[in-house]
């Protein structure tokens, strides 16, 4: 399915943030597209990258966010499909994870952001309101993120991200199945993907 610019359900923006977003970091339209088309030329010349596939919007986020750097638009590109490729259990099995019969995505938590911009930035919240921790799977977690982050990438227009995390009905319980390996590979893929632009995450009924 297909949406005009800004008009995603999930994560809306309007013309007049997009170009305060840009003005704010020097941007210029007359050269946005060079930009882009310089990154678009790397990334076929990359072995490594070039079967991956990607599109000049994907392209546009990710420089808005490496803030116009075309440098670290290139190292933010290589990192996320070099961590991403290292974690297929979060990235690579959506299509059967997400067909009718495998249930509820949301089974013990919940998760959504702001449908307005902040200071340029999108709040996300996230709510574990499952308290027995046998009902939590921190892979089902991190998937669905991911999932919905690749949305963005194509979708919304920020700076960065603000993460609320509501852990009222969290127990030790889940701290308890929490996952190293998952965790590790997740921690890298955040990394390179948001690296600074990320505030820091807000615990509430802490």
């Amino acid at each position: 399915m297909s949406f005009k610019e800004g008009e995603h359900p999930l994560y809306p923006f309007t013309e007049k943030e997009k170009l305060e977003i840009r003005k704010q970091l020097g941007m210029k339209e007359s050269t946005i597209q060079d930009d882009i088309d310089a990154i678009m030329d790397w990334f076929k010349k990359q072995p490594h990258l070039v079967d991956a596939g990607i599109t000049s919007a994907m392209v546009e986020r990710i420089l808005i966010i490496a803030k116009g750097s075309l440098e670290k638009t290139k190292q933010r590109i290589d990192g996320l499909y070099k961590y991403r490729s290292l974690a297929p259990e979060l990235i690579q099995n959506r299509e059967k994870e997400l067909s009718p019969h495998c249930g509820d995505l949301w089974s013990f938590y919940r998760q959504a952001a702001m449908p307005k911009l902040y200071k340029g930035h999108r709040i996300s919240v996230i709510k574990i309101d499952n308290p027995d921790p046998n009902s939590f799977f921190v892979d089902v977690l991190f998937r669905n993120t991911f999932m919905l982050g690749d949305i963005r990438l194509h979708h919304d227009y920020m700076f960065g991200e603000i993460w609320i995390i509501d852990i009222e009905h969290a127990v030790i319980g889940h701290l308890l199945r929490l996952n190293p390996i998952i965790m590790h590979k997740t921690a890298q893929i955040f990394q390179i993907s948001t690296k600074k632009n990320s505030k820091p995450r807000e615990l509430l009924n802490s």
